[in-house]
């Protein structure tokens, strides 16, 4: 439920330790013994909870009563002024307000007479001087006439003087026990000129006996409003007026933010409150969260946001990062703003600006102290620590502020300084190439093996794949120990070439064959060489590639390739890899018989394990692949790299990878044969890019360092290919 602006109703609500003041000044008001009237004001900024306090107040009053006899009641008469549009209404209602309270059915009589006598008295006054300092003549009569139907004419003789009508009205009032307090809250919510004429009304009944007023507002606003008509001494005539003032006790800042943090955790889900980093909450609390929080109402307006933005994106974002962004949004859209065009430059982890001299982390702070004092020019060095803490990067760009962040912890917990996660925080929903949280983790804890699969090939099919394998790399300890298997069956299809790769946009994909090296690593040395083993022998050849290509990482993991080696993938035990390197010369001499491994898009890097098992066998498989015109595509493909620059991108190729089987010039005239072929024809639009690309590559000289290829380039040359 959103939190609103409504004060406490009642002491059992008071969040703010303020009953204690309530209860003193109940007290006060009832302790009152003396007959003469009394102005009690309580002062207080806009929003200091004033409104909350008279409610405590008259909760506890309204408990007195209940313990005393009728007769010694205190009779609570409570006027809103701001209900009423025009100064008529107010004069009015007033009066109205006041007789009416008195005069209520099972009223004694004593209490109607004082109702019937203050009615009578309303209606005499014409055209008086209420407040003779200020000099200023109101006209009540007729309007309150009008209200009650009646004439001027017709009343004039039994009114009497204002005299005898002011006298009715004090020995009415001198014959009852009871005490009258009329109250009258946001007085600062008028205007100037409906100010001033509420203290022409007390100040006209200023004099009768028994009446004690207690007026709240922000007296600053009210000496501002009386000033005007005083020669600039409001404070002056507020002090004639006012018998007794008390101030609003502030509310303590440790008071708010514990009101603040009470607000937040009935706004969380169970696990958000129970599973959170405690030190990173400490930190952004206390830098990005606290210093923005004043006032009740700084709680409610931020609550209310956070609120609305926690129940689009529960579990999808870090909720204590989504929290200070809002905090942010509500009070400082300048920073805001300024971390929202800039969050892209600070996203990853510290490492990235490793080697920094003190020199460098000078030099940017100085550049970032002077933006921010345009952004946040009422504390530039308080938006430096906020950015620090949310981003680690600028942390450790900016010297102050290191961290032992990683990229998967970033991405784990889904912080704004995850690449991945950070345009989340300015969104009000998932992006097309985001899964949401909730269906991650049901893949993970209740997906079956064919579930699994349908999921995998959609998430291809939209684009989503990369953002899972990101995720599932982060979060692969989430999975349970009984569904490692499960996952490793279904994800090992997945480690090589994807069909929806476009190689002409250059955009590469995630693929999960790390996500496959750790889940063999926690199946176990036996199970993983199993797996492996089988993996190699099979007829998929997807499975195959990944299962040789983890042999040799197992064995560059050992030493046994390379100067380096690496613990975390030893996946097998060391004895058993000779048994496994000789299943994998078997099933080269097997894919030695088709020309499927060169057309998979799997040789480029299978091809370089087999040289060095057997270079000789395998260049004669090279060798006579190439031989046919129809295998031509796959080697430009096997061979193609990328160019890139700040204004363009486009495809490149290198001599070496083909050199030592084909010369360039003899490539060039193979790849012209294909052109208007039902080869050509017949291949994906990635392979037909790939050879107008080498076509370019060599006809305009780019092979020489004399231009580039551009996609547009491609696109262009393609027409007349394809026409």
């Amino acid at each position: 439920m959103f939190a609103s602006d409504k004060p406490v109703e009642t002491s059992h609500d008071d969040l703010l330790d303020r009953v204690s003041f309530a209860e003193q000044l109940a007290n006060a008001i009832a302790s009152y013994s003396n007959t003469d009237s009394c102005t009690i004001g309580l002062y207080g900024k806009w929003g200091a909870g004033k409104t909350s306090i008279i409610n405590m107040v008259t909760e506890n009053l309204e408990e007195r009563n209940k313990q005393v006899d009728e007769e010694n009641q205190i009779i609570i008469v409570r006027f809103n002024p701001w209900n009423y549009s025009d100064r008529t209404q107010i004069i009015d209602q007033f009066f109205k307000t006041i007789s009416t309270e008195l005069k209520i059915t099972n009223a004694p009589k004593t209490l109607k007479t004082v109702g019937d006598a203050l009615e009578k008295y309303s209606g005499a006054l014409e055209y008086t001087t209420l407040i003779p300092e200020i000099g200023k003549y109101l006209s009540f009569l007729p309007a309150l006439l009008r209200g009650a139907g009646l004439r001027l004419s017709s009343r004039s003789k039994d009114l009497g003087s204002l005299s005898q009508m002011k006298e009715s009205v004090i020995q009415a009032l001198n014959k009852i026990n009871q005490r009258i307090l009329i109250i009258i809250d946001d007085i600062d919510r008028l205007n100037n000129e409906q100010i001033r004429l509420i203290f022409q009304l007390v100040n006209s009944v200023a004099g009768f006996p028994k009446l004690i007023y207690l007026l709240a507002f922000d007296k600053s606003v009210v000496i501002k409003a009386l000033a005007q008509e005083q020669s600039g001494n409001g404070e002056a005539y507020l002090e004639k007026i006012i018998q007794v003032p008390f101030e609003v006790p502030e509310a303590r800042q440790k008071q708010i933010l514990k009101f603040f943090a009470n607000k937040i955790a009935d706004i969380l889900s169970e696990k958000d409150k129970s599973n959170f980093d405690e030190t990173y909450w400490d930190a952004v609390f206390n830098k990005c969260i606290s210093p923005f929080i004043h006032s009740i109402r700084d709680a409610n307006r931020i609550s209310n946001v956070f609120e609305f933005k926690y129940g689009l994106m529960a579990g999808e974002v870090n909720w204590i990062d989504l929290l200070a962004i809002t905090v942010l949004q509500v009070t400082s859209e300048s920073l805001f703003t300024w971390i929202k065009e800039h969050q892209y430059d600070w996203v990853g982890v510290s490492r990235d600006y490793g080697g920094l001299s003190a020199e460098e982390s000078d030099r940017n702070y100085d550049k970032y102290s002077s933006e921010f004092n345009l952004a946040f020019p009422q504390n530039p060095d308080l938006a430096m620590k906020i950015v620090q803490t949310l981003f680690p990067k600028f942390g450790w760009a900016t010297g102050l502020i290191l961290s032992d962040e990683t990229h998967d912890s970033l991405n784990q917990a889904r912080r704004i300084a995850s690449g991945r996660h950070s345009h989340l925080f300015f969104l009000l929903s998932l992006d097309d190439g985001a899964i949401s949280k909730s269906i991650i983790e049901e893949s993970f804890m209740e997906y079956s093996a064919e579930t699994l699969r349908a999921f995998l090939e959609t998430a291809s099919q939209r684009k989503q794949l990369d953002y899972y394998f990101q995720e599932l790399g982060c979060r692969i300890n989430e999975i349970p120990a009984d569904r490692i298997e499960l996952f490793y069956n279904e994800l090992v299809g997945w480690c090589g070439p994807s069909a929806n790769i476009d190689f002409f946009f250059g955009v590469t994909n995630v693929t999960a064959y790390p996500i496959c090296l750790k889940l063999l690593k926690q199946l176990g040395s036996e199970s993983a060489y199993e797996k492996l083993k089988v993996g190699v022998m099979g007829d998929n050849l997807s499975i195959a590639a990944t299962c040789i290509k983890a042999f040799w990482d197992i064995k560059r993991a050992y030493g046994q390739i390379g100067s380096h080696s690496n613990y975390e993938r030893r996946l097998i035990e060391e004895d058993k890899i000779a048994d496994l390197e000789s299943i994998v010369r078997t099933s080269f001499k097997e894919l030695y018989k088709t020309d499927d491994l060169f057309r998979s898009g799997y040789f480029g890097e299978l091809g370089r394990i087999w040289r060095q098992l057997d270079e000789a066998e395998c260049k004669e498989y090279e060798l006579n692949c190439i031989s046919k015109l129809e295998n031509i595509p796959y080697l430009l493909e096997d061979c193609k790299g990328w160019w890139d620059s700040k204004d363009a991108r486009g495809p490149t190729f290198f001599n070496e990878n083909f050199e030592g089987y084909i010369s360039t010039e003899s490539l060039y005239e193979k790849v012209c044969l294909l052109k208007g072929s039902d080869i050509y024809n017949q291949l994906t639009d990635t392979l037909k890019n790939t050879v107008v690309a080498f076509y370019l590559w060599y006809a305009s000289g780019a092979q020489r360092g004399e231009g580039e290829i551009t996609d547009r380039k491609i696109s262009e040359e393609r027409k007349s290919w394809d026409a």
